[in-house]
């Protein structure tokens, strides 16, 4: 469950996938996407991030079809992770 969560945190969210997710899940994913697209101004970030993005469509599937209840579990999680990762890159 770790592992979906941290790849979660890096997720770039397809419309299709999207609608399969919890509100929970909608709110964590625009917060990863605005994430990777602030990162992916630092050209030495960039690479990764587009390295993260490809990785994180397949968790995005896993997501979506999770329950309902484990969704909101993991995004819950995943959106206290992001606000402690934007804090240490003073990111707000």
């Amino acid at each position: 469950m770790k592992k979906l969560v941290l790849a979660c945190g890096l997720l770039a969210l397809s419309t299709s996938v999207f609608a399969d997710m919890t509100d929970t899940c909608k709110k964590y994913v625009d917060e990863v996407d605005a994430l990777i697209a602030k990162a992916s101004e630092n050209e030495a970030a960039k690479a990764q991030m587009d390295a993260m993005k490809t990785q994180m469509e397949e968790s995005k599937k896993q997501i979506a079809a999770m329950p309902a209840e484990s969704q909101d579990t993991a995004c819950k999680q995943g959106l206290e992770y992001m606000g402690q990762m934007k804090a240490s890159m003073g990111i707000q």
